[in-house]
């Protein structure tokens, strides 16, 4: 997960310390309060299995995702059930009418995923983020409205 993770100047186990999790936390529950995110954990049978995050632009109606999952859960549905049970809070209860997810070019799984999912693959944007391995091109996925409201019905 390291090399897609997002990029620190910290080392991966000073980033992973008590203390950085509870600034994270703390940082977490001021951007929830504020409504620009919705943070969730991925639980398993009392076990951590991930995180799924959506960052807000209420504004526009509009949200991106970003998500982890345990290599012990992979294969699992964990991911592909958490990312449904969020997206359809995203365009149900808040409303949106377009959730992106911007994947780094490489990382299969989170494609699969939004594959999966019924996401649309819209093209690559170069050098978009910083991760653990450096300045990575990233492939940004997307849904709109209409095409959960599809999924959902070929789902019934």
């Amino acid at each position: 997960m390291e090399p897609f993770w997002d990029y620190s100047e910290l080392s991966w186990s000073e980033q992973h310390r008590y203390r950085e999790w509870v600034h994270e936390w703390r940082a977490a529950r001021q951007r929830a309060r504020r409504g620009d995110c919705v943070h969730t954990v991925l639980e398993v049978d009392g076990e951590l299995a991930g995180q799924l995050d959506a960052w807000l632009e209420p504004h526009h109606r509009r949200g991106e995702l970003g998500i982890w999952v345990h290599s012990k859960w992979a294969g699992a549905r964990v991911g592909v059930t958490s990312v449904g049970l969020l997206i359809d809070y995203l365009f149900g209860e808040l409303g949106l009418e377009r959730v992106s997810a911007p994947i780094c070019c490489g990382n299969a799984p989170p494609a699969a995923l939004a594959i999966q999912r019924g996401f649309v693959r819209e093209g690559v944007m170069r050098s978009y983020l910083r991760t653990g391995s450096g300045r990575r091109d990233h492939e940004l996925w997307s849904q709109t409205r209409p095409e959960w409201l599809a999924y959902k019905a070929d789902s019934a």
